[in-house]
């Protein structure tokens, strides 16, 4: 619900994002403190700030996830270099950044230490990010001097986690409370901004392709699921075959993987994007189709080498790196693709991180759903200890699952683009079927240039 609200308040104005942007960095601080309390050089120390810590962190995550890319689409107009540069820089940045994170993970043992470290990384860049406050674009320069009250900022950050609590409120009732019940709530529980949306006919055109897709976000689920087993099982594993302190290469790999498979994917986007508007329209569900291929090579190759280690005692945990590999490489084409898909059909493109976030989290939710169902079924297949238990059958499942998923996908992707196909073959007529638009008694040629009366009589003679 966090991302709906955040959303709902970032339509205001770029001012609005910008102080978004600042309470998620804050509570991503907040978040990272309370985590250094809660921790110790032995473990966990005191599990309510650990929690506490955790529900700051969510709110830090929605905020960036909801707000960040618009803010800093806002702010591309101001730099110098080209998109290639960007690109590379970006590329750059995100190995950097995974790489110095591995190796702190590798030479510190102690998680209170750890915390320590990205408390201070935090802190400084919510630092560097509010002191650039008169670089960001015109627009909201223009909007700065209009307060020049240094206190009203501290005011209206905290009216907005007003108006944020009353959005998620408002969130809740508009989900779970039917409407004629609403009619009669207080004007204060509906969403704010909710009359400067976008048109209704436009607003009606995106609730219907929403419920379309409600049959293909189905089977996106088991992505989340496959997906949410390589922060669970994979890692569990890990600390089955050898030093913990090699776990962090894992999840290095893993998000190499990731960026694999988020560059295929915009590579593979934009070579269909670049042909007919046929395969145009595929884009997007080639690569959902092609990370749901994914999840089953995911699993079969985690089964397999799940069954290895149960027979021999010397694996190392280099086994593990395919399914690292290739659960990274699903992540990032799901994640990609997902996104692509939301672009091409909603209007209001602040919509598509919520709607991904909401599938994947699905996902999430849906692995720890099933463990549990599993759990009951047969203890046997999940215990507490890997090496007494049969973690491998569970891999089976999730294959089986994965290619009737992927079956049951291939008809929804079928009907989806039927259904839209003749939508499209079919445009609406507003001046009546066979009527002419053209003036009466003037006469034109086929290029729209207009005839003389010689010419007509010469032609009417022929």
């Amino acid at each position: 619900m966090l991302p709906i609200g955040f959303s709902r308040l970032a339509k205001a104005s770029v001012k609005a994002e910008f102080r978004i942007l600042s309470l998620s960095s804050v509570s991503y601080c907040l978040g990272l403190g309370l985590l250094v309390v809660a921790s110790s050089s032995d473990g966990l120390q005191h599990p309510t700030a650990f929690y506490v810590g955790l529900i700051f962190l969510a709110i830090g995550m929605a905020g960036q996830s909801t707000t960040a890319e618009s803010f800093l689409e806002k702010q591309r107009g101001d730099l110098i270099c080209g998109i290639c540069m960007r690109f590379i820089l970006n590329v750059a940045a995100y190995l950097i950044v995974n790489m110095v994170g591995t190796l702190f993970q590798y030479f510190i043992s102690s998680w209170k230490i750890k915390y320590v470290i990205a408390t201070v990384f935090m802190v400084s860049a919510t630092l560097i990010f509010l002191s650039g406050v008169c670089c960001c674009t015109y627009e909201y320069r223009r909007e700065r001097r209009q307060t020049s009250n240094p206190f009203k900022f501290v005011v209206d950050t905290i009216r907005l986690i007003v108006d944020l609590v009353r959005c998620i409120v408002a969130t809740v009732i508009a989900f779970f409370v039917p409407a004629c019940i609403r009619n009669c709530l207080p004007s204060c529980l509906t969403m704010p901004g909710e009359e400067a949306d976008e048109p209704a006919e436009r607003r009606k055109e995106d609730n219907a392709i929403t419920v379309h897709l409600i049959p293909m976000f189905m089977t996106f689920i088991i992505c989340g699921v496959v997906c949410s087993t390589g922060y669970t099982f994979f890692l569990a594993q890990a600390d089955t075959l050898g030093s913990k302190k090699l776990v962090s290469f894992l999840v290095f790999f893993y998000s190499v993987g990731k960026l694999i498979g988020g560059l295929f994917s915009e590579i593979t986007n934009w070579l269909l994007k670049s042909d007919t508007h046929n395969r145009r329209r595929f884009a997007p569900s080639f690569g959902i189709g092609l990370a749901m291929l994914l999840t089953i090579l995911t699993t079969i190759t985690a089964a397999l080498v799940e069954t290895k280690r149960r027979e021999e005692k010397s694996m190392t945990i280099w086994w593990l790196l395919p399914q690292s590999v290739l659960v990274g490489g699903l992540d990032g084409i799901y994640e990609d693709s997902i996104q692509n898909l939301f672009v091409n059909r909603l209007s209001d493109k602040k919509k598509i991180p919520i709607f991904a976030n909401a599938v994947f989290g699905a996902g999430i939710a849906g692995n720890a759903l099933l463990v549990f169902i599993v759990s009951k079924a047969n203890q046997n297949w999940i215990p507490k200890d890997l090496n007494s238990g049969y973690l491998n059958s569970y891999y089976w499942l999730l294959t089986v699952m994965s290619a009737l998923n992927l079956v049951a996908y291939i008809f929804i992707a079928i009907w989806f683009a039927h259904l839209y196909s003749s939508a499209e073959s079919t445009p609406p007529v507003e001046q009546g079927q066979g009527e002419s638009t053209q003036p009466e008694g003037e006469h034109y040629d086929d290029d729209g240039g207009e005839i003389s009366e010689k010419e007509v009589k010469k032609c009417m003679c022929c």
